[in-house]
């Protein structure tokens, strides 16, 4: 082996171990390239779930309140329901009252005709909730205009 033949094998293998440092200097700077790149990705990633996560607990915290306002409905009307009963009960109690108070002066009434109940038998005689005199506190009968007042 010549000489000039021994430097074209130590060029070769100079060259060679170049191009493997350079390779391998070009594969270590790409694989810190993707690190870095996918810890760039990773903290926008947590970022995100952040976000997200503040997110669901803000409509969580809406969906209580919404729970909540829901239940103060029912309650104000569960409180309404009662209260109406409570006020249809009254109202027929005074209906009945008065049914019973118009009873009593039909009753009492020797123009109207009554069964022993101080129930009306017939209704062609005048109704005391329909008579604007009796609303008034005017007796018909006292009244001049009526007639003689002499029929009682």
């Amino acid at each position: 082996m010549d000489s000039t033949q021994l430097t074209w094998i130590i060029v070769v293998i100079i060259a060679i171990i170049v191009i493997l440092v350079i390779v391998s200097i070009a594969l270590y700077v790409g694989r810190n390239r993707r690190r870095e790149v996918n810890r760039r990705r990773a903290a926008e990633i947590r970022r995100d779930a952040q976000e997200d996560e503040l997110a669901a607990r803000d409509e969580s915290a809406k969906a209580a309140r919404a729970q909540a306002d829901a239940e103060q409905a029912e309650v104000d009307a569960e409180r309404l329901r009662r209260e109406a009963s409570e006020r249809q009960e009254d109202a027929a109690a005074t209906q009945a009252r008065t049914t019973e108070q118009v009873r009593k002066a039909d009753k009492l009434d020797p123009d109207v005709d009554t069964d022993r109940d101080g129930v009306r038998k017939r209704r062609d005689v005048r109704d005391v909730r329909d008579d604007p005199s009796a609303s008034s506190g005017t007796d018909r009968r006292d009244d001049p205009s009526a007639g003689s007042g002499t029929d009682r």
